[in-house]
């Protein structure tokens, strides 16, 4: 008989999952109610338990707490969802009248394409019926090759009005729209050279900046040593993400293959070079608090190559993830690394909800679950 009381943060994370996708079947509506049964659930949960703890009968409503418990968890799950929603903000760029320019910070990485750049810019301020308001929001924003290339952290002036990103045109196409709105971005805006203007740097976080310059002197690296464009680009896509220097044809060639995925850093790489950190440094477990110097030197190997990727959102996720179960088994708690797990993809949608509709988080852990199960 399965016993589920060794896999705590299991169920606490799988009645988390059940109030995010509650949300997302009925966003946006009762809030007021779900706060009511999240506050009384917590009452009603930790009254329970205080009263259980005077009775001298050892009496344990456990389906009683299973069912407080799956309340708690739930309805938390699904108003972290609601505050995680940036389309539910009064300030929303969802909500603005129509806007003549705004200005913004880039947070993302600047991507240089064949014709043009391509970068997420977060909205701050927007000039809308002749006034300036606060705002929030995302716009992914595309400038010509010719114009001046912003980087992480620079705050630009953007003139023109942001468009909605078109649903898809045929029955069973990719919905581009959604995929998007899970990074929280609704809006999309081609910038012509003169239409834009950078008028602050470096003012983005500092860890990111620095992580994307060792990244770029990586590159450049490589860039040194390959002399075939193609070769060089491929090894940057492998190693670092970096696939500005692909061209259609060989991504066609990599998709038609299925192997379009090897060309993004992802947790795949951290299970590679997880692997080896095992394969040079496992002797180190056999001396004397041996698990715990194997632990140090892990971590320090894995959170250094996701410094080097440039904090790359799927490689970060893989490596705290690794994280727990590295920490984990150096406190000899071998047994239970499906708990483990389920901790750090516990504080993971804690963190963003939204990763519950990744495919990268989905199938991180399953390949990981699978791995310690074997």
């Amino acid at each position: 008989m399965f016993r589920w009381a060794p896999y705590v943060f299991i169920r606490f994370t799988l009645f988390l999952c059940a109030g995010v996708l509650l949300y997302w079947w009925q966003p946006g509506r009762g809030v007021a109610a779900v706060s009511a049964v999240f506050g009384a659930a917590t009452v009603a949960y930790i009254g329970l338990w205080q009263w259980t703890q005077r009775r001298k009968t050892g009496f344990r409503p456990q389906v009683w707490f299973g069912a407080l418990a799956f309340l708690v968890t739930s309805s938390f799950g699904w108003l972290l969802t609601h505050s995680a929603t940036g389309t539910n903000q009064a300030t929303h760029l969802t909500q603005q009248p129509k806007v003549s320019f705004y200005t913004g910070k880039v947070v993302s990485e600047v991507q240089t394409r064949a014709k043009n750049h391509r970068f997420v810019l977060e909205t701050e301020r927007v000039s809308a019926e002749g006034r300036w308001r606060e705002t929030t929001g995302r716009v992914l924003l595309y400038t010509s090759r010719e114009a001046a290339r912003p980087a992480y952290g620079d705050r630009l002036v953007v003139f023109g009005t942001p468009q909605p990103i078109k649903p898809p045109a045929n029955p069973g196409e990719f919905d581009y729209r959604q995929y998007l709105s899970l990074q929280q971005i609704h809006f999309q805006q081609f910038v012509k050279p003169k239409r834009f203007v950078i008028y602050e740097h470096g003012t983005g976080n500092p860890v990111v900046a620095a992580s994307l310059r060792v990244r770029a002197w990586a590159d450049s690296v490589f860039r040194r040593r390959i002399r075939r464009p193609q070769e060089q680009a491929i090894v940057s896509g492998l190693v670092l993400g970096i696939r500005d220097g692909l061209d259609n044809e060989l991504k066609n060639a990599y998709a038609s293959a299925g192997a379009m995925h090897v060309l993004a850093v992802s947790g795949a790489h951290v299970i590679i070079v997880f692997q080896i950190i095992v394969l040079l440094l496992g002797r180190l477990k056999r001396l004397r608090h041996g698990h715990w110097l194997f632990a140090v030197s892990a971590l320090a190997v894995l959170w250094f190559y996701a410094f080097v990727t440039g904090l790359s959102a799927s490689v970060l996720r893989a490596v705290i993830m690794f994280s727990f179960v590295v920490v984990g088994e150096a406190a000899r708690r071998e047994g239970n690394l499906f708990n483990t797990l389920g901790l750090s993809a516990f504080l993971l949608l804690c963190y963003d909800p939204y990763l519950l509709q990744d495919v990268g988080f989905q199938l991180s852990y399953l390949a990981v679950a699978g791995i310690v199960y074997l």
